[in-house]
């Protein structure tokens, strides 16, 4: 994961580089503008954070029941694709099939 935001670190300088915007022609009520803009942004994007993180723990947890539910079952479940191919047995079909 910290690859990934390194990654997207250097590709947003790359891109705030590549605007070439010269804030020395700016006033100050444009700096202070954009200052405020950025500091929106930044909560913006930290609620944003916090509401992905809540929802990745919420598939994680819906992840771990449904595979509880599906491996540890009493009868034989499967997976097929849309050819009708079985894609994903569980370990109880498994010992039926060997």
């Amino acid at each position: 994961m910290d690859d990934k935001l390194k990654e997207l670190k250097e590709r947003a300088e790359q891109k705030r580089i590549s605007k070439n915007i010269d804030i020395s022609t700016l006033s100050a009520k444009d700096i202070l503008q954009l200052v405020e803009n950025l500091e929106v942004y930044q909560i913006e994007l930290e609620m944003q954070n916090e509401e992905l993180k809540s929802v990745q723990k919420d598939l994680a947890t819906a992840k771990n029941k449904y595979f509880a539910l599906f491996e540890f079952a009493p009868v034989g479940y499967i997976q097929i694709d849309g050819n009708f191919k079985i894609i994903d047995p569980i370990r109880l079909l498994q010992k039926f099939l060997n």
